[in-house]
């Protein structure tokens, strides 16, 4: 524990603030006295202050008090990320408070909100530190109980859960609990690119005090395969918080994200510029067609064409008459024309259909998105991989 219960001044006492100060002799002596205990159960405490572990309380006998065992990883990432956010108030970048192990009623009592950043007019922040798995309920349970209570929820997982398989760079093995816990933000698309596969996780080494964040996490192998479109690692002192995002950010991260809206704000001009100019140029041809008709309207009616034809009856003497009333031939018996009759020729038989590949009837693999459709923009069959029109208009591309 990094805070516990003063009996005589019927305060709060939060260790990592007297560590930062070098005082600890109020400490040892109000520890001594039995006038420290645990907040929850009441028990008197002692002060574990020493050169190899993070200075915290313990208590005096095992009990059953569910903040009577924190492991060290715990201990140290409590004490890093509460440091992290005092500096950040000290310094006038965050308003607000923190609370450091805070009560909070109707959590089971093997979970504890590790921190709580409480903003001037916005929602706080809970920080829950996961050093192990959690059962299914408690995973589902969770978020969705943190933020009924208006809290937002924010995991950090320590980095001895961070695994890897051998060789590959980008790639990880998340457990349930990371894989539940995937929180998208701006920053994934920042990094990836495109929309496909967002979702950011990150980890805390107390001992050595550094920062990982696996940035635009995507889906590879089932069951916990997955991919990041970047690893950041940063040191706790250089390590950035964003207020508008409610997340913690690398050094070049904000940079990176404004470049990314400018590029985007560039491309929606020229868009708006083409249609602008596609729709001016509709206009110029409807006002010309107009003046066509127009025109076509003004003009005197052409006269009657004449078309040269062969009578029946009068041999080889071509006569020249008016497309709208031609020489027949009469029947010389009847008097009623004598038309030649002809049968009409049958129709050319129906080609047969040809046979529908199957890649067109059941689509290709968007390496893009990751869905399976039709309506791609290029492919290779062969393959079995295509790019829809939604990905490539983004800037994806087949190698």
């Amino acid at each position: 524990m990094l805070t516990a219960w003063d009996k005589s001044g019927d305060r709060q006492v939060v260790l990592p603030d007297f560590e930062e100060r070098g005082d600890d002799a109020w400490v040892r002596e109000h520890t001594r006295q039995g006038q420290i205990v645990c907040p929850t159960c009441q028990q008197a405490l002692w002060l574990h202050a020493g050169t190899l572990r993070t200075w915290h309380f313990a208590h005096r006998s095992l009990s059953d008090c569910p903040h009577g065992r924190v492991s060290e990883g715990i201990l140290s990432g409590r004490r890093l990320l509460y440091l992290f956010f005092q500096s950040r108030i000290a310094g006038g970048k965050l308003r607000g408070e923190v609370k450091l192990e805070p009560p909070v009623k109707g959590l089971p009592d093997d979970l504890q909100v590790d921190l709580l950043v409480k903003r001037e007019g916005k929602p706080p922040v809970s920080v829950l530190l996961l050093e192990s798995s959690l059962k299914p309920h408690t995973r589902s349970w969770l978020p969705f109980e943190l933020e009924k209570r208006g809290f937002v929820f924010r995991p950090v997982f320590l980095a001895t859960r961070l695994k890897k398989p051998e060789d590959v760079e980008d790639e990880f093995l998340l457990d349930t609990a990371q894989r539940a816990f995937q929180i998208a933000t701006a920053y994934d698309e920042a990094w990836r690119g495109y929309a496909c596969g967002q979702g950011t996780l990150h980890f805390i080494d107390g001992q050595t005090e550094r920062w990982t964040t696996l940035r635009g996490l995507q889906f590879v192998h089932s069951p916990q395969v997955y991919r990041a479109g970047k690893v950041l690692s940063s040191a706790m002192a250089s390590l950035l918080w964003s207020e508008t995002h409610t997340d913690w950010v690398h050094e070049g991260e904000a940079e990176k994200l404004k470049q990314l809206h400018e590029q985007r704000r560039e491309q929606q001009r020229r868009e708006q510029q083409r249609r602008e100019q596609h729709r001016r140029e509709e206009q110029r041809r409807e006002r010309e067609l107009e003046k066509a008709r127009r025109r076509q309207e003004t003009l005197p009616p052409p006269p009657p064409k004449t078309t040269p034809i062969r009578h029946q009856g009068l041999g080889s003497a071509d006569l020249q008459v008016s497309p709208t009333k031609l020489a027949v031939p009469m029947d010389s018996q009847s008097g009623v024309e004598a038309l030649p009759k002809r049968t009409p020729p049958p129709p050319p038989p129906e080609p047969a259909p040809e046979p529908e590949e199957p890649w067109l009837r059941e689509g290709l693999l968007c390496i893009g998105c990751g869905q399976r459709t039709t309506n791609w923009q290029n492919a290779q069959p062969g393959a079995g991989k295509c790019i829809c029109k939604d990905c490539f208009a983004i800037g994806v591309r087949l190698k």
